[in-house]
């Protein structure tokens, strides 16, 4: 949290008065083998409606991310791990972070593709006292480019 507020140019703590890590929400994804997968989407085109989300994959990848109007395959690294930026710090940083457009392709490999996330949401009382004045530098929030897709 400190490298995102050095990059907002804003104090050290300012994400973590947020309170990011007070309830942090874990998923597993379990992603069986498709005999047919062009004709199966895994997991379709969103982007997460939290604040920052880690992903763990393993080594059967088909994450992609959209980067303008092509979708590109996120390289698995063993060992890495996947960061993606949410809904909610896009508005917070008042579009300086982007929300990651991204989604899962279904694999033919007989292996399954497995990945566990970690969402981390902000603490509910305090977003609501952060929107309501401004984002975490103090500038007045622009909502009008946000979009909140739902599985």
């Amino acid at each position: 949290m400190e490298l995102l507020c050095e990059g907002l140019r804003v104090e050290k703590g300012r994400l973590k008065e947020l309170s990011f890590s007070e309830a942090p929400m874990m998923v597993g994804n379990y992603y069986p083998y498709c005999p047919e997968p062009d004709l199966t989407m895994g997991v379709k085109s969103h982007t997460d409606p939290g604040a920052l989300t880690i992903l763990l994959p393993n080594h059967i990848g088909r994450l992609q991310v959209k980067h303008g109007l092509e979708w590109l395959d996120v390289e698995h690294v063993p060992g890495a791990l996947v960061v993606n930026i949410g809904d909610i710090l896009q508005i917070l940083s008042n579009d300086e972070y982007k929300s990651v457009q991204h989604r899962v392709l279904a694999s033919s490999s007989v292996e399954p593709r497995v990945s566990v996330g970690v969402f981390f949401h902000p603490s509910e009382r305090k977003l609501v006292w952060t929107l309501a004045g401004a984002d975490i530098a103090g500038q007045a929030c622009s909502l009008s480019t946000v979009h909140i897709y739902r599985l």
